[in-house]
């Protein structure tokens, strides 16, 4: 029998809920969520149907909106999960490849921080529900829950690892709502320490997370810590220019810059601090290559300013390099901004120790400084690809010429 698509998979389990109610209430019951109206008889004939009946008359969207208000009255853990597959059927999907490269990542770490397996677990999974692996159905139809293999292979034995714990609660076939609700349960702020070694996961988590759409970004703050949901990459925070940096330096991803970029995007919402710090060293990777490539020298030690310098030097971007007073304003501001980017970085970053009253990173200040570098990178970048090939076609026509 073909699998029953979301919809209608969330259809059986409001229904399931609603019959759960006396069979001379169903018609009131089900008018309340705005179903239509019946008879007693066909409700005491089969409470079920009657439900279901009038929820196959509704669009998915109407069909939503009666889930998310039988949820609110009844708490179901079921309804929630149906609710959730039907509201992702729009998103991007995660693949398996994602799937199996987080995997990787939580092998390595800690799962449950300070809690015990179960506590950790228990919010995100209904263990009683999720049958053993090991053990078939008795004759009398029991399910032994998967529970016990926990106790036994997590606890007593230690004989599973992450990826088999994971691998038997169904993280590599569940819906991705369910991945979402894992991968926020360890970010939860009684679980994850943002000062622990393990500090580089949110990195290395949203690193894979962006490749199908996504990212774990701050949605808000307890007790000073972070508050870390699931969000689509492109939404809180994004800006219009993101799209088209993020194309241009895909063409440079040897050097770095790529990596750098995606990872100041990620922060601007979930680490401020970490994004100032990021944007600058974004800006000077690009200078840097750019000027490793043109054979250009600089000293180890040389600042933002002095990198942009040279590099507007170079490709004829100085203001004294130019007689309109236009464009040596507009190359002057440039110079600026570079400039500001600094000094937004001493005062908010998280590079430097702060004088006086601590100034803490807000989402809007991370937006400013990687808006900031992304776009001198996107301009130098730009101009270096058209100085690149003036220079080529130079040498084309002197050989012609030869």
């Amino acid at each position: 029998m073909p699998n029953k698509s979301p919809p209608d998979e969330l259809r059986r389990q409001i229904a399931s809920i609603l019959s759960g109610e006396k069979a001379y209430d169903i018609p009131r019951v089900c008018t309340r969520y705005g179903l239509t109206d019946g008879s007693g008889e066909e409700a005491f004939a089969s409470k079920f149907r009657y439900v279901l009946v009038r929820l196959q008359e509704l669009s998915t969207p109407q069909l939503l909106q009666v889930g998310r208000t039988v949820h609110a009255d009844y708490q179901s853990r079921t309804l929630s999960d149906a609710l959730g597959i039907v509201e992702d059927l729009n998103l991007p999907q995660i693949t398996m490849i994602t799937r199996r490269r987080l995997l990787k990542i939580l092998n390595s770490i800690t799962l449950e921080g300070q809690l015990s397996i179960f506590e950790f677990l228990e919010p995100v999974y209904d263990l009683d529900n999720i049958p053993s692996p090991y053990h078939r159905p008795s004759l009398d139809g029991d399910v032994r829950s998967i529970r016990g293999d926990i106790y036994q292979h997590c606890i007593n034995n230690y004989d599973w690892d992450n990826v088999d714990l994971l691998k038997h609660l169904g993280f590599l076939d569940c819906h991705q709502r369910q991945v979402f609700r894992l991968l926020e349960r360890i970010f939860d702020p009684e679980i994850w320490d943002e000062d622990h070694p393990e500090g580089g996961l949110l990195d290395r988590i949203n690193q894979v997370l962006i490749k199908d759409g996504y990212a774990l970004q701050m949605t808000g703050t307890v007790s000073g810590s972070g508050i870390y949901k699931i969000q689509l990459a492109g939404g809180p925070g994004a800006t219009p220019a993101d799209d088209e940096i993020s194309a241009l330096v895909k063409r440079f991803d040897e050097a770095g810059i790529r990596a750098l970029w995606e990872k100041a995007l990620q922060r601007r919402l979930s680490d401020p601090d970490g994004a100032i710090t990021i944007a600058r060293t974004y800006l000077e990777q690009t200078c840097k290559h750019i000027l490793d490539e043109e054979g250009v020298a600089y000293p180890d030690d040389v600042d933002l300013p002095k990198l942009w310098t040279l590099c507007a030097k170079q490709m004829n971007l100085a203001p004294n390099q130019h007689t309109e007073e236009a464009f040596k304003s507009i190359l002057g501001s440039c110079q600026n901004v570079v400039n500001t980017l600094g000094t937004i970085r001493n005062r908010i970053g998280d590079s430097h120790g702060q004088r006086g009253k601590p100034v803490r990173a807000k989402p809007r200040h991370a937006q400013l400084a990687v808006n900031l570098a992304g776009s001198m990178a996107m301009f130098l970048l730009a101009t270096w690809e058209e100085h690149r090939e003036k220079i080529a076609e130079g040498t084309e026509a002197d050989n012609a010429a030869e």
